[in-house]
């Protein structure tokens, strides 16, 4: 609710896209983070969007960090809030729950979507009346 009350107080149109299998959005699987864009950039042209801001939350992170690859000309700022961290590679993080989800990373084809779906009820039986803020993957600025 603060956001939606600062948006208005500051005359910026706020829309708020739920990425894959979050919040209100179907479960989708998308081939990669990367095309995502393609679906926001369809949002935009519907909305007459030119130029725009998109803020990642959480696991919204990489798909807003995608979205500013692939429209750089549409895109004036893109950030991320929290965003999560690679768990493969040089710099991955290791230790707590990034071992977990490594360890169970070769099971996701398998247990994704029931566990997607348990995280999305879960959430909205615990998320207050409204849209949950953290959800908000894109944030249309002026």
């Amino acid at each position: 609710m603060e956001a939606r009350e600062y948006a208005e107080r500051k005359h910026i149109r706020l829309i708020g896209v739920d990425r894959p299998g979050i919040g209100s959005s179907t479960p989708f699987q998308y081939p990669n983070v990367l095309a995502f864009a393609d679906d926001l950039e369809t949002i935009a042209d519907v909305l007459g969007i030119n130029e725009m801001a998109v803020i990642g939350l959480s696991g919204g992170g990489p798909y807003a960090l995608a979205c500013a690859a692939a429209m750089p000309e549409r895109l004036v700022v893109a950030g991320v809030l929290g965003g999560v961290a690679p768990t493969v590679g040089p710099e991955a993080i290791s230790g707590g729950l990034m071992s977990l989800g490594s360890a169970i990373a070769p099971f996701m084809p398998v247990i994704g979507l029931p566990l997607r779906l348990a995280a999305v009820g879960l959430i909205q039986m615990i998320r207050p009346s409204g849209r949950a803020p953290w959800t908000c993957t894109a944030a249309y600025l002026r």
